[in-house]
């Protein structure tokens, strides 16, 4: 109960602090984010947790002036996303807006 609670406060609260387990994670989502927020106009103090589940992948909202974006963090170790990918390109092909994938190295 007190996780969840703990979840529902950092979803809604964009200034709470996203929680990592493991620090070199952490630096490298950071390093992603400096250059692709600049890139994209997007707001790096907005990031927030989106949504949680039980799986490797972790799913942020960002800000930026054209509105909010998601981002998944995904170990590749743990899990490809190759199947996200190969989606968004059929997603593209409807001209429907969709995901792009901006690989981080950790």
């Amino acid at each position: 109960m007190r996780q969840a609670r703990f979840i529902e406060s950092i979803m809604t609260d964009p200034s709470s602090t996203i929680p990592w387990a493991q620090p070199t994670r952490q630096a490298a989502f950071e390093r992603w984010l400096g250059p692709v927020a600049a890139r994209h106009a997007l707001e790096p103090a907005s990031v927030r947790i989106a949504s949680a589940d039980a799986s490797s992948r972790r799913y942020f909202r960002i800000d930026s002036p054209a509105g909010s974006m998601i981002v998944m963090d995904a170990p590749e170790q743990a899990e490809g996303v190759e199947r996200f990918v190969r989606i968004a390109g059929l997603i593209a092909g409807r001209r429907y807006s969709r995901a792009t994938r901006r690989k981080a190295s950790c």
